[in-house]
């Protein structure tokens, strides 16, 4: 408890230092390439000197890739693991220190206009991210969402050299999206505090050896009966066990269809679909077009000479 009560004099005596700093103002517009919304940087902290306040008119994610920070960010601070993304606003103030005094800290940073991020928010129906606390903006990632986002910005990076404007945009309004909806999927989750059983069973849930076998498999895991599983899942997401899993099962298909050359017929099996026009009417329903169109529209964004 000493440890502690030292450790929080020590931390807000240095951000009151900070604060009495002189604070710096970021624009987007003498950052950012002209006419593009998006900008991508990796940063490497080499000692544990505190970086300079600073604010910006854009908004911007980081994800920590080796070593461990201290974010100072709007008069609190929070140590940033590896593994660990962090929602910045506009607007935000906020600088880093590495916290590993015999080691170097690295991050990738994402930064994109507030227009974008509204744009995203809009597509995705979800008006509140902006009310979500600093706390809550960090977010220890899980094995594969950290691995399936880095591998993203990998591309981004190998992209830059052959692909034009409009395709990064394109790309990395995906990644934006990508990154939200894990977000607010925790926030969500959080806030109406999900029993253990219920969140380990959705989570084995999006393994394809369990949502092909469908709800039995989905009770199977919760332990419950399906009349329990069917009330408890509607009541903490709003939806029902076949809604549930079908979203997995269709979100599947979208990764299939955007990263193979299998036939759409092909793809049933692998995603637990018996029927190929109720997968057809789902799909439309969720991504506005049908397999195909999918399929081509993604082929398009790195292909564009393709007819």
């Amino acid at each position: 408890m000493l440890y502690s009560s030292i450790l929080s004099k020590f931390i807000n005596l240095k951000i009151n230092l900070i604060v009495n700093h002189t604070m710096q103002k970021l624009n987007y517009i003498d950052i950012f390439e002209s006419n593009f919304s998006y900008f991508i940087a990796d940063t490497v902290f080499a000692d544990t000197s505190i970086t300079q306040l600073h604010t910006h008119n854009f908004c911007e994610f980081f994800i920590v890739k080796h070593g461990e920070l201290i974010h100072y960010n709007n008069g609190s601070a929070s140590v940033i693991k590896q593994g660990d993304i962090c929602f910045v606003l506009q607007d935000d103030q906020h600088c880093f220190q590495n916290n590993l005094k015999d080691g170097e800290t690295v991050i990738t940073n994402i930064a994109f206009s507030p227009t974008e991020l509204q744009l995203v928010l809009v597509y995705l129906q979800y008006s509140s991210f902006a009310s979500i606390s600093a706390e809550k903006r960090q977010l220890l990632l899980d094995e594969v969402s950290l691995a399936t986002i880095l591998k993203h910005i990998d591309e981004i990076y190998k992209l830059t050299v052959t692909s034009s404007r409009s395709q990064l945009q394109s790309i990395f309004r995906l990644l934006l999206v990508q990154v939200l909806v894990t977000f607010i999927g925790n926030t969500q989750r959080s806030e109406v505090n999900t029993p253990i059983w219920l969140t380990t069973a959705c989570s084995q849930m999006e393994k394809p050896v369990n949502f092909c076998k469908g709800i039995p498999r989905f009770v199977e895991l919760t332990g419950r009966t399906q009349e329990h599983l069917t009330r408890s899942i509607k009541k903490y997401f709003g939806i029902s066990p076949s809604e549930f899993i079908n979203n997995i099962r269709l979100l599947e298909a979208s990764r299939l269809l955007r990263n193979t050359s299998k036939p759409v017929g092909d793809l049933l099996a692998d995603t637990g679909f018996e029927n190929a026009s109720y997968f057809n009417r789902l799909f439309k329903e969720r991504f506005g077009i049908s397999p195909l169109k999918y399929r081509f529209s993604n082929y398009r964004i790195v292909n564009p000479v393709v007819n």
